[in-house]
Order: structure tokens, then sequence, then C-alpha cells
């Protein structure tokens, strides 16, 4: 574990995983973990702690990487983004100072991927870090389609996956007063009920976003811009994104600079629509590059 930025007293650290016979420069697999950018950490399992794509990475000689990133609320998808430009930086620079001797990491070799939520941060470094990333792959991610009514419209129904309507109670204790800045909040579940739980309860804050549209509000750190999105047509929301925060919207910035893509995702996710995955597949077919889309029949969230 290395820490890869501070910003005032907050450490982001990084977990790396190197193959048994690591040696000389060697190709790398950033994988940004899920929970809804709200919850979750690096060494949550099955979020971004993976252990079939460490120990798959780490077979094939490749060094397997999962950073933390700063979370939603108090944070927005700016501080996220600088998070993704230092890790990159790190890898670039300094992290090589910490390997074992004659190991190195080949920056020209760097592949990026998310879960869930983290394909957002994993479309970010394709489309902003330096080193570009050389490949990108999507384990039903969220990112490809932030101005849909999934994200702006007031529901009056309960989110299907949470089954009851939230009330203001329900998430007081993360407004009043507002948390401090968070890099992580660890994830744990009841082997004999299978509830999932977070360390500082901060789950329900993605339903709440969800429920309340308010969604690209907590993203943008902009009030009122969900609201002012909702109302125009879909047609005409990506060109009334301000350009100040323009950034943050990846479907605005797919081109030819894009790595070659691979997405895989279930027709039946409730929580993350699958039309996130298609949109960005669609969108980097258009321009020319490499990508292939999965479509797993009757897959949830997570492919169960």
């Amino acid at each position: 574990t290395l820490v890869y930025s501070k910003v005032d007293d907050l450490e982001l650290k990084v977990d790396i995983y190197l193959p048994p016979s690591a040696t000389g420069n060697m190709p790398v697999v950033v994988c940004y973990h899920g929970g809804g950018l709200v919850i979750g950490d690096r060494a949550t399992k099955g979020t971004g702690n993976c252990t079939w794509m460490i120990e798959l990475a780490n077979a094939k000689g490749i060094i397997y990487i999962s950073p933390d990133y700063r979370l939603l609320h108090p944070c927005t998808g700016i501080d996220e983004l600088e998070d993704v430009l230092s890790l990159f930086r790190f890898l670039a620079t300094d992290v090589n100072s910490h390997l074992p001797k004659g190991v190195k990491v080949d920056a020209s070799r760097i592949a990026v991927s998310g879960t869930s939520s983290g394909g957002y941060l994993a479309r970010q470094a394709a489309i902003h870090a330096e080193p570009r990333p050389v490949a990108f792959f999507s384990l039903y991610g969220m990112g490809g389609e932030w101005l849909s009514d999934d994200y702006l419209s007031v529901k009056s129904e309960p989110i299907p996956w949470l089954g009851s309507m939230l009330t203001q109670e329900a998430v007081a204790h993360l407004y009043d007063p507002a948390p401090d800045p968070i890099a992580g909040s660890a994830l744990t579940q009841n082997l004999e009920t299978g509830e999932t739980t977070d360390a500082l309860n901060r789950m329900v804050l993605f339903a709440w976003f969800l429920q309340t549209g308010k969604f690209v509000d907590h993203l943008s750190g902009i009030a009122g811009l969900s609201e002012t999105l909702s109302v125009l047509p879909n047609t005409e929301r990506e060109a009334a994104i301000p350009s100040i925060v323009a950034k943050l919207f990846p479907q605005l910035h797919i081109t030819a600079q894009f790595p070659p893509s691979v997405f895989i995702h279930g027709d039946a996710d409730v929580l993350v629509p699958v039309n996130e995955s298609k949109y960005t597949h669609e969108q980097l077919k258009k321009v020319g590059v490499e990508s292939e889309l999965f479509i797993v029949s009757g897959g949830d969230h997570g492919l169960v």
C-alpha cells in the first residue's frame, strides 16, 4: 500500500499487487472500485479488489493496481478527476522508487478498468490521464450517460433496488453537519442475511441522489443543474452543460484518441442501466475506436 497523493490531511492510497516473478518493465492494469461514487474503497472484495482479476493479471505478468479516490459529498467529480490525474502522474514518475529492485512500471503499457461506478473513473482516465491508458475495460460500469432521466428525474416511486422511498431523516446524518472529505468507506457483508453495509452509513446517499434527481448536482458541484437539465429534451441536454464542468461528462469527450475498449453489462441491471455501456460503445464505433460490447442476458448488477 502506497500513498499516491495527499490533499490537505487526506491521504489517497493505492494497493499494488505484483506477480510472483515480477521483474523488468511491467505492464499495469488499474481497477477503480465501485460504490455509487459515495462508498467503497480500494480493498473491498468484489468492488475494486476483484480477486479473479488480480489473479488473471498476475498470471499474465501484469501488475494490478487498486486506488482509492475522494467520494462524492462533500467532494465532487472535479476532485475525483484530480485524483485520477494524480494517480497516473504517480505511476509515470514516483512509483518505481517504491517497488522492489529490478521492477518498474512501464508507463507506456497502462490499461484502465472499473467496476460499477468505477467505470466512471476509468472513463475519465481514458480521456484525460497522462500517460494515456492503452486499453479500457468496463464491468457493468457507470459514466456513459449521466444525462438520462435515471439521474435527472425526481422519482415518485421507490428506486427498484431499494424497495421503499427514502425520507430526509434517512440522510440527515450526512448533511448536518456536512461530512469531511473522505477517500473510502469500507463495505462489509453479513453472510447470514446477505445485507451489505458500509462503515460510515453512506450507502443511502446514492439512492437519495437518484430519488431526488440531484445526482448531477453532486457530481458537478452546481446546485440546480440537475433541474435545469431535466426540463430539456434529451437531445438538448449535452449542449446545455456549463463549460466549466464539461470535463466531468465523459460522453462529451469521446474521440478517436479513446483507447480500444471492452464492455460487459447485464441487460437486467437495475442499478446501472445497460445503456451506459451501449452509449459509450456506440460513440466509440462512430469515431473508429475498436470496441466490443458483451451483454449478459438476464444479468443484474454484478452479473448475478
